[in-house]
């Protein structure tokens, strides 16, 4: 099994950046959030776009000042028991800084010889039998299992998983099942 994670939302606290830019927390804004819905712009009463501009407007400062998410090593750990070469993609925003941003991130914290990893939002072109996507993006998730691969939805409060209280657990117990699945039909 090969597995592909994402970046923001699984791994690093995009929200938590977001809400640094209007001074409040993370908590604060999941608080505010309609559970299964993930535009997080309508909690701070603005747009979309407005928010984004202003993400824009610090530039390559905010990717690198994003902190890892609680869970980040527990769920490395995890993935590495199925997947020892386990990849990451990640989705752009629209500056250019983002590409460089999330690069620069990654390699801070994973070392400066990690180079597993491709950003694009296009995951979908890597799916394949035996490839699991585990993202926060529902939209992400069907992509990718409509080009012949699996997909684990990570559960956060603005998708369809919302009300899973323990994420790790649910994506070991989705891992088990996928390696079960697969083991049995190459058994067959």
């Amino acid at each position: 099994m090969q597995i592909i994670l994402d970046m923001d939302e699984v791994l690093v606290d995009f929200v938590g950046g977001v809400a640094k830019l209007y001074d409040t927390t993370r908590e604060a804004v999941r608080e505010k959030q309609t559970p299964g819905v993930w535009d997080i712009a309508h909690t701070f009463d603005v747009s979309a776009p407005t928010l984004y501009r202003n993400v824009y407007k610090v530039g390559l400062g905010f990717w690198l000042k994003l902190e890892p998410l609680p869970w980040i090593d527990e769920l490395i750990e995890l993935v590495e028991q199925f997947d020892p070469d386990w990849q990451i993609a990640t989705s752009p925003n629209r500056a250019a800084d983002s590409y460089f941003g999330k690069a620069c991130w990654l390699k801070n914290y994973f070392g400066t010889d990690f180079d597993r990893f491709v950003i694009t939002p296009h995951k979908h072109l890597f799916a394949k039998e035996g490839t699991v996507l585990i993202d926060d993006k529902e939209e992400n998730v069907q992509k990718f299992k409509a080009a012949g691969g699996r997909g684990i939805v990570f559960p956060t409060k603005g998708n369809c998983c919302h009300h899973i209280e323990e994420p790790l657990e649910f994506v070991r117990g989705s891992l088990l099942a996928i390696k079960q699945f697969e083991e049995y039909n190459n058994a067959r």
